[in-house]
């Protein structure tokens, strides 16, 4: 409940996000920020991550009986299947090519199977995905024999895919949000003592950008599941924004009781 409270604070007032100038950094908040934010994304995505592996078990089904796949190393070798294959209607396309006919990903196709890799495009607000076959054991599989086990086992690939995009949501909002926060910490350090003349510490100015991303994460999460393409850039002028309007709240905090506060 304490993250909701701080949450709720850091979301809608300047002078929470100010005095975190004064307590430890809050890694742990940013942590479990990005957690909750990456986990409401998906959740919200959850019907089109089904409908992905849905569009993939209909493909998979249609494909002719006979058709025999293995993996060697780091290609992919299919038998039984007149290649180029493409399989579906105008839309959620699977292409299948392990000869080499097909070099690229067509633009037409969802899915495209080639010797090295399988590679997912991007739909709406999923990233696209690639999967190289070196990275993966050797196997040897009948089609006939995987169409059955999909079969039986389809939430569990969907569970699968949901776990890959919330670790991807996740690290990626992670890590861009504190490339963020520290440049604008930086910018704002140097304006400060170069323009205003006053000391400001690039420790104390990225403890509070480490909570003032807290509104420009939650932009990001739903301009994302909008599927809005300028969700980074709202995020980075949210940032600033929420970034200032802390400091401007912090700039009342005598220097005497901020470093009573910071010995405590």
């Amino acid at each position: 409940m304490r993250f909701f409270r701080e949450f709720r604070g850091y979301i809608s007032d300047p002078r929470a996000i100010g005095t975190a100038r004064v307590l430890p950094l809050k890694f742990s908040y940013f942590f479990r920020l990005h957690m909750f934010v990456a986990f409401v994304v998906v959740l919200a995505l959850l019907p089109e991550l089904s409908g992905v592996v849905g569009a993939f078990g209909e493909k998979l089904l249609a494909l002719p009986k006979g058709v025999h796949v293995e993996k060697r190393g780091a290609d992919l070798i299919v038998t039984g299947l007149a290649q180029p294959y493409v399989a579906g209607g105008t839309t959620n396309l699977i292409t299948i090519d392990t000869t080499g006919v097909q070099h690229e990903h067509l633009v037409s196709s969802t899915i495209f199977i080639s010797q090295k890799l399988i590679d997912i495009a991007a739909q709406d607000n999923l990233a696209e995905q690639k999967l190289y076959w070196a990275d993966t054991n050797d196997f040897s599989k009948d089609i006939d024999q995987v169409k059955t086990d999909f079969s039986q086992h389809q939430g569990l690939y969907t569970g699968v895919l949901v776990c890959v995009s919330f670790a991807y949501f996740f690290f990626m909002a992670l890590i861009s949000s504190f490339a963020l926060a520290l440049v604008i910490a930086l910018l704002v350090v140097a304006v400060q003592r170069l323009i205003y003349k006053r000391s400001l510490s690039l420790r104390d100015m990225l403890a509070i950008n480490l909570v003032a991303i807290t509104g420009p994460v939650v932009l990001w999460g739903l301009f994302t599941i909008g599927g809005f393409p300028l969700a980074g850039l709202v995020e980075i002028i949210a940032c600033v924004v929420y970034s200032i309007l802390g400091l401007r709240a912090d700039l009342g905090i005598p220097p005497a009781a901020t470093s009573g506060n910071a010995k405590k």
